[in-house]
C-alpha cells in the first residue's frame, strides 16, 4: 500500500488574540494564550492521515515538552513518529503568533527543525507509489536530499513553497532554491 512520507517541520504554536498589534516598544494586555502542535509539515501529515492514508513524519523536536506534546498530536492523529528524531539541547520549533484585528504576525523560531542531515536513512523504506511532500520550514539541503531519494525509487514528490514569501513570488523562489547547486 502506498504511504505519504512527510519530510518537514514540527513546531509548537502560541498563539496570543488582543484587540490590536502593539505598536514598536509598546505592550499590550491579551486576551487569551493558546498552545496547539502546529508546523507546515505536521500539518500536512495530519491531513493526510485524516484522509485515511499511512502517512509517516519525517522530522526533528526537541527532548522538551513542547517535542513531546507534538509527538503525543501526532500519534493520536494517525501519524506514524517513528522516523522523528528527538535533538538534544536543542528546543521543538516554535511559532508565536499573535492574532489582531482579523490578521495575524508570526515569528518562527525553528530549533530542531533547522538541524542539517546529509542523508535520509529514514527515507530507505520509500517504494514504488509513495509520496513524499515538504515545504520551506526545514533547510533546503534537506528538502532537494529528500527529493532526490523520492525521484530515484520513482516515487511522487510534492513541494508546497511557504512560507517563501507571498503567493506572487513562491513559485520562482521554489524554482531558484531547489535548483541551487
Amino acid at each position: 500500500m502506498a504511504k505519504v512520507w512527510v519530510l518537514g517541520s514540527i513546531n509548537m504554536d502560541i498563539v496570543a488574540t488582543t484587540d490590536r498589534h502593539p505598536k514598536v516598544g509598546e505592550t499590550l494586555s491579551g486576551d487569551s494564550l493558546s498552545y496547539f502542535p502546529g508546523g507546515k509539515g505536521a500539518n500536512q501529515a495530519v491531513a493526510a492521515a485524516n484522509l485515511g492514508t499511512t502517512t509517516n513524519m519525517v522530522g526533528r523536536v526537541g527532548d522538551d515538552a513542547s517535542g513531546r506534546t507534538s509527538l503525543d498530536f501526532l500519534t493520536a492523529q494517525g501519524v506514524d513518529v517513528s522516523k522523528v528524531s528527538k535533538i538534544e539541547n536543542e528546543s521543538t520549533g516554535t511559532a508565536i503568533i499573535v492574532v489582531a484585528d482579523g490578521d495575524n504576525t508570526i515569528v518562527v523560531i525553528p530549533g530542531a527543525n533547522s538541524w542539517p542531515v546529509d542523508y535520509h536513512p529514514e527515507l530507505e523504506e520509500l517504494t514504488l507509489g509513495d509520496s513524499v511532500l515538504a515545504q520551506f520550514e526545514t533547510p533546503v539541503k534537506q528538502t532537494k536530499l529528500g527529493f532526490m531519494m523520492a525521484s530515484a525509487d520513482r516515487c511522487t514528490y510534492v513541494f508546497e513553497s511557504s512560507p517563501c514569501g507571498n503567493s506572487g513570488r513562491r513559485i520562482t523562489c521554489a524554482h531558484r532554491l531547489l535548483n541551487r547547486k
